[in-house]
């Protein structure tokens, strides 16, 4: 049987800056054509004139998951037989075993690797790889630019964290926890690809224990807070670390650890 091509790849994931690095490795490195989604809805309404070979989508998405999106493209006569792979942090056995049951060509585990991405898509696709893609040095510019950019976000995001924490044993303490949960969600997922697997570990770490305190019917506790305030001080620990003595990522005035 001969193998079909495989050239449009539909991919979507609510992090912007996953979307920016997942568009360079599949389009610049890899060779594809590639239609970027945000989101399910949006995705849902460009699908059919994009008309993909292949759906890659991302598990954990506010409002429309990956698994609800499949199930409503797979709906659409035009693409209802397109194949997908999903990318999700929570690669484990029973997670990817469910997916491949609910039809998924394969499974990718974020964060994945951006140089070695479209080569995976391709041994998921036909089990035999058909000769890696030349990677040019402007290729490789491009993703040094785009590492330089993440690391640069990665202190407005722990400000972010910071302010969440502010209000997390307030009135809405469980409406904090889940915008808590989400930051964690999308470093975990983009930290060790842009070369920090340690923001990744901390925040999977953030996300366990958010997870904990959503699932307790008590009020959160004082000691509750001072673990995610640990974890903040990690995060900070690697921002100095990544940025030149004196100096915040993007250049300003080194600002003092809020914790």
């Amino acid at each position: 049987m001969t193998t079909p091509q495989l050239q449009r790849i539909l991919f979507v994931d609510d992090d912007a800056d996953i979307r920016r690095v997942g568009e360079l490795a599949l389009q610049r490195v890899g060779g594809f054509d590639v239609e970027i989604c945000a989101c399910g809805e949006e995705a849902l309404r460009r699908a059919p004139e994009f008309e993909p070979d292949l759906l890659l989508l991302d598990v954990m998405m506010p409002e429309m998951d990956g698994v609800t999106l499949y199930d409503n493209l797979s709906k659409d006569p035009h693409i209802g037989d397109v194949p997908v792979i999903f990318i999700t942090a929570k690669a484990q056995k029973p997670e990817i075993a469910r997916y491949l049951v609910l039809g998924a060509m394969g499974v990718i585990k974020k964060p994945f690797d951006p140089m070695g991405l479209a080569e995976e898509i391709r041994i998921i696709w036909s089990r035999q790889f058909d000769g890696p893609h030349d990677v040019g040095d402007d290729d490789i510019e491009v993703l040094r630019q785009l590492v330089d950019r993440y690391r640069q976000k990665l202190a407005m995001r722990l400000e972010r964290l910071d302010d969440l924490l502010s209000r997390v044993t307030g009135q809405d303490s469980q409406q904090t926890l889940l915008k808590i949960k989400s930051v964690a969600h999308k470093l975990a997922g983009s930290g060790a690809m842009f070369g920090l697997p340690e923001v990744s570990e901390i925040c999977a770490e953030f996300e366990t224990v958010t997870d904990e305190l959503l699932n307790t019917e008590r009020p959160i506790e004082d000691c509750d807070l001072q673990r995610l305030l640990a974890l903040c001080r990690r995060l900070q620990r690697i921002i100095d670390k990544e940025s030149p003595p004196g100096s915040e990522p993007d250049g300003s005035p080194q600002r003092k650890p809020p914790l």
